[in-house]
């Protein structure tokens, strides 16, 4: 008699941004991701800018000087602004300011059902089916065999026997 682990993995929490703002110049804003699942450290990066810029970042909390490029974590879900001021050497200003740049989402908890849970051949089958909520993308896991990008049901069976 074999008993079935499955693992199910969800992946609904990646994207990628870049900003521009005509007040910039070539100055640009980008992220490593948009949508995340919390907690999840986020880079931000200013590119193309004049040598002796300063930077100021804001996340809701008041200006935070730094560098160009800066790391924060996010470890509720939300919708988060990101706003950061550029000063150049002569004075002038350039402004991002992107609302909702990041959207936080909780870890999805997966929701399957099986037809079968106790299997007695190894050639055995069963089906399982993917009852989650909004799910993007399904990796199944069944007896070591992973299916990427899986279907919402599967059919599957154990390829050896076990003690």
């Amino acid at each position: 008699m074999k008993r079935i682990r499955i693992v199910l993995f969800l992946i609904g929490c990646f994207g990628l941004f870049q900003g521009l703002s005509a007040q910039c110049g070539t100055a640009y804003l980008t992220s490593d991701d948009t949508v995340v699942c919390v907690p999840k450290i986020v880079r931000f990066k200013v590119h193309k800018f004049p040598a002796g810029t300063t930077f100021e970042w804001d996340f809701g909390s008041g200006y935070v000087s730094s560098d160009s490029t800066f790391t924060k974590l996010y470890s509720a879900a939300g919708n988060y602004n990101v706003r950061i001021r550029l000063t150049y050497l002569d004075g002038s200003t350039c402004l991002f300011d992107n609302k909702n740049i990041v959207q936080a989402k909780p870890i999805p908890i997966p929701k399957y059902t099986i037809t079968r849970s106790i299997l007695c051949k190894y050639n055995d089958s069963f089906i399982l089916t993917d009852i989650t909520n909004k799910t993007v993308q399904r990796d199944w896991l069944v007896d070591n065999t992973l299916y990427q990008d899986g279907p919402k049901n599967l059919k599957a069976s154990f390829s050896k026997p076990s003690i």
